[in-house]
């Protein structure tokens, strides 16, 4: 699955080749958190109420298919389950057969070791079920090359190849670019398709167009518009706005759970660092694996699936809507980068790095839809 130093893409052909692999690699797939339901998230679903099991159930049915099912055809693969959910627990082990699993029920007894910093026990529990769900994965006594953790509720649409860590790729993250369509196909001027936005319910595209922009407009408030000789505010490079799955090596995995456990500090930085009042998941990620670890400077981060036309989050899919994609991606380019190896590699002179776009040609991209 290696390209070329500096090409940052994947070839259509190296695309397909990484859809099969060795039998003698194994790979983790890790679920945690708290089902809600599709009109309550579960920061504003009330302690012990239940979930949407046809939803939840509608999520599982498509990670089997577009995650596990084609990465246990590229070797074995281990599942391992927590969940907040203490009323789908026995569905959830009997349809995912994990190694080893954890349910439990959430309560009262966080508390927010600062003051002024609004959601911050729900942070808190998003990022406990985060450990305890690693903490599975590390108990095992099998070696993964990869592992990918995993909200519940992220319904996926496409197949997600079967991913390696390794010292050049350490961190996997999913595209998060600006999609509009274009409806005067591959001749449309960028400024002509700026303003069709593409729904994220959308099951497919009004236009087989596709332009992607490098970076969203603003984050909390703040510009976060690349302009040459003026750096990015923290807020923008520390963010990972698409914060519901990531893929890494063991290393990154287990330590995870400092998130959780160096809580307070995070969230000075949240509120000092970054001037938040709100706290919430995608900070921490970012402050984790930016800052702590410098995965970014390193240029040890990868991107991976589009979000909105990969995969999505079950509450934005109306009930009864098979939202699974008919698209592929036509051509050379394919929603899989690499970052430049070695000295070639400098983080922030590579445009969309910074904000999860990176690598992403600047003409119009053909996404090919099927009619259903």
């Amino acid at each position: 699955m290696r390209v070329a130093a500096g090409a940052g893409t994947i070839s259509a052909q190296v695309w397909r080749r990484a859809m099969h692999g060795s039998a003698s690699v194994a790979r983790a797939v890790v679920f945690y958190g708290r089902v809600a339901t599709r009109t309550t998230r579960a920061a504003n679903l009330a302690v012990g109420a239940a979930a949407d099991e046809s939803m939840w159930r509608e999520c599982a049915e498509a990670a089997y298919e577009f995650v596990v099912a084609p990465w246990r055809r590229a070797g074995h693969v281990d599942v391992f389950v927590q969940s907040w959910n203490v009323e789908l627990a026995k569905r959830m082990d009997a349809f995912w057969n994990p190694v080893a699993s954890d349910h439990a029920q959430q309560n009262t007894t966080l508390r927010c070791p600062i003051d002024g910093l609004k959601l911050c026990e729900r942070t808190m529990w998003a990022l406990l079920g985060m450990k305890r769900a690693l903490a599975l994965r590390a108990r095992s006594a099998r070696s993964h090359a990869v592992v990918f953790v995993a909200r519940h509720d992220v319904y996926w649409r496409t197949a997600l190849p079967p991913l390696l860590a390794d010292d050049a790729v350490r961190l996997w993250l999913p595209f998060d670019c600006q999609l509009a369509y274009c409806r005067d196909g591959p001749q449309s001027a960028p400024s002509a398709c700026a303003g069709n936005r593409i729904a994220r319910n959308a099951t497919r595209p009004p236009s087989d167009w596709i332009a992607l922009s490098h970076s969203k407009s603003r984050y909390y408030g703040q510009s976060c518009e690349a302009a040459p000789g003026h750096p990015l505010p923290p807020l923008c490079s520390a963010t990972v706005l698409i914060d519901w799955w990531f893929a890494s090596d063991t290393a990154i995995a287990d330590g995870f759970g400092a998130t959780f456990d160096s809580f307070a500090a995070y969230s000075k930085l949240v509120k000092g660092q970054l001037d938040l009042s709100t706290s919430a998941p995608h900070q921490y990620w970012g402050l984790h694996f930016f800052q702590t670890l410098g995965l970014r400077r390193s240029c040890q981060v990868g991107h991976v699936a589009m979000h909105a036309l990969d995969f999505t989050l079950a509450r934005f899919i109306p009930e009864g809507i098979d939202a699974r994609s008919t698209c592929t991606w036509s051509g050379e380019w394919q929603p899989y980068w690499r970052p430049p190896a070695g000295a070639a590699c400098d983080a922030a002179a590579i445009p969309g790095y910074l904000t999860m776009c990176p690598g992403v040609p600047p003409r119009p991209l053909l996404y090919k839809c099927e009619h259903l």
